[in-house]
């Protein structure tokens, strides 16, 4: 999860503060995506 926030650094301060379902829900599809990204990169790389 550190990760993520690290990676958020474009966008500070922001999904904090919306530490409500909204802000998680959209905390989570950005995770989601950013994982699902991240990996199919790293499985690009290994096939």
């Amino acid at each position: 999860m550190s990760k993520g926030k690290k990676r958020s650094g474009a966008r500070p301060g922001r999904p904090q503060p919306l530490r409500g379902t909204k802000g998680k829900r959209k905390g989570a599809r950005l995770w989601y995506v950013g994982v699902q990204q991240f990996s199919l990169q790293g499985l690009r790389p290994l096939t």
